[in-house]
């Protein structure tokens, strides 16, 4: 069994330590907010992103413990039944995390073919809770890609600096080197396919329906939500391959017989340990893509953020440019010739993402003195 220094095994403890202590806290804010913002609770993908803070949490909470204990200790003190949950519990997540990205790529894009049709484009909660047997299908599928070397038909061995268990990559019979590739492509080459695949198709479809709806500001909202929560499962698709990209190719190379000639121990615990860490990225890319979830975690978190006028905000036609512009201008709206000489004015509504309701454009023909004043300003320092 390939070691680590004694530096080594500390570094260790302390990445787990900071894997647990910050993922646990990271999956139970992501949960909250899914669970408890309103916009948020309603949305058919929801169920969906609910699953994948499930699956890390069984990560964290099947894989990790055991980890650290035994990176403290420099060795594995448990006994072979821990040994195998271990691997059991550690297969099981990260299979389900990705299963479950792949079908919300598969989400999107059928919920754009269907309300394609009604210019109708909405994440609207399931009624028919087909989400329930699609989640209960990825877990199945799961536990049947992790049951041989759980039940014994492969076998399940200590890892990682003899920290961590795993199904045996090293393959010494032909069953074994079959199941090994067989679960690389449901675990990994299969989803992220099938993913990829779904996501080119979707940007496909948003592109083709914005040269037909480039004149409705309301689809164009719609469809910049879509190509938000496009971008969110893409990315996390993306982290997902990356981080699990060098343990895949280390699985690869032991299943062949080199693994012993191109692996120590301190790149055998790189690449366990950057798989492990994929458990961190998803509630990231949801903050930096979502701006639901982002205004709900500042909120949680009692970060201050910039006040949302309650007013309609007022935007111009410039009559010295023939453009409309805010009269703050904050907002840039499309360009059109002016009528007449007077300033025409357009009460902007709040935005659907922030407020649905209020998911329209009220024209208002009317004279505002400071918007003239400022067209004026504008055209006298030209």
């Amino acid at each position: 069994m390939l070691r680590l220094t004694a530096t080594g095994y500390a570094m260790m403890t302390s990445f787990i330590t900071f894997l647990i202590v910050f993922g646990g806290f990271i999956q139970s804010i992501t949960l909250f907010i899914l669970l408890r913002t309103p916009d948020l609770k309603s949305k058919s993908l929801t169920p969906y992103l609910i699953n994948v803070v499930v699956a890390n949490s069984v990560m964290i909470l099947g894989s990790f413990p055991s980890t650290l204990a035994s990176s403290i200790a420099n060795r594995w003190i448990f006994n072979d039944l821990v040994c195998r949950l271990v691997g059991f519990f550690g297969g099981i997540a990260a299979i389900a995390m990705i299963a479950t990205m792949t079908c919300i790529t598969i989400k999107i894009y059928s919920t754009l073919t269907i309300q394609f049709g009604n210019n109708k484009l909405s994440f609207a909660a399931n009624k028919d809770r087909t989400h329930l047997k699609i989640i209960a299908g990825i877990w199945i599928y799961s536990v049947l890609s992790m049951l041989p070397p759980t039940a014994g038909w492969t076998r399940m061995i200590i890892e990682s600096a003899d920290t961590n268990c795993a199904p045996d990559w090293m393959a010494e019979s032909t069953a074994e080197l079959v199941y090994i590739l067989i679960l690389t492509c449901m675990a990994y080459i299969i989803p992220v396919s099938i993913a990829v695949v779904y996501i080119w198709r979707i940007n496909n479809a948003l592109s083709a329906h914005v040269k037909l709806m480039a004149q409705m500001l309301s689809a164009q909202r719609q469809i910049k939500d879509f190509r938000n929560i496009t971008k969110m499962a893409a990315l996390a698709i993306v982290a997902f391959t990356i981080t699990w990209l060098p343990y895949c190719l280390y699985v690869l190379i032991c299943a062949f017989g080199e693994g012993e000639k191109i692996f120590n121990a301190e790149t055998s615990v790189i690449a366990c340990l950057g798989a492990k860490s994929s458990i961190l990225y998803n509630p990231c890319v949801y903050a930096f893509v979502n701006p639901r979830f982002r205004a709900s975690f500042m909120t949680l978190l009692k970060i201050k953020r910039p006040p949302i006028p309650v007013n309609a905000v007022d935007v111009i036609v410039d009559t010295s440019t023939n453009r409309r512009r805010m009269c703050n201008k904050s907002t840039v709206l499309q360009t059109r010739p002016a009528v007449d000489n007077q300033a025409t004015a357009i009460e902007l509504l709040v935005p659907s993402f922030l407020n649905p309701k209020n998911n329209a454009v009220k024209l208002i023909n009317t004279e505002r003195s400071v918007c003239n004043k400022s067209v004026n300003d504008d055209a006298k320092s030209g």
